[in-house]
């Protein structure tokens, strides 16, 4: 699975790292070490049981959540644009934001996993969140 982030673009099918275009030597460690923290949806709703990011309220605090209901320490590395997904009867509009944990959470809820990039391929995700995960996304502009 290939993962577009920024100027660089993961390759978990052959473990490398690109930074445009270029290959950037990363340890076998260092790989294991990209990972993505999902939580388990409830059963109930359209991506029931389905693994998602984690959300918060719009116009939260994503650094404060993390900590408050993960017990990550993180840091917001950038905003990222709307990104839109329609539904039969309705439409869903995220507000991604791209951070990094500092320390991963010891105290996460039992229905949090983080998953390495190379385990995504195999997790039951919704599509919008694949997407977001897996495409390129224009930063927000100010």
């Amino acid at each position: 699975m290939r993962i577009a982030f920024g100027r660089f673009t993961f390759d978990s099918d052959t473990r490398e790292l690109l930074e445009g275009g270029r290959r950037v030597h990363v340890s076998p460690k260092a790989f294991d070490l990209l990972r993505v923290l999902l939580e388990r949806r409830p059963s109930t709703g359209v991506w029931g049981r389905l693994w998602s990011l984690p959300e918060i309220p719009l116009g939260g605090d994503p650094v404060a959540a993390m900590r408050e209901r993960y017990g990550v320490r993180a840091t917001v590395v950038e905003t990222l644009a709307p990104v839109e997904h329609a539904f039969t009867h309705y439409a869903l509009t995220m507000h991604p934001s791209r951070l990094t944990a500092r320390e991963p959470g010891e105290d996460a809820p039992a229905e949090c996993v983080w998953l390495s990039r190379a385990d995504l391929a195999g997790a039951a995700l919704p599509s919008p969140i694949r997407k977001l995960l897996s495409a390129e996304r224009p930063r927000r502009t100010p």
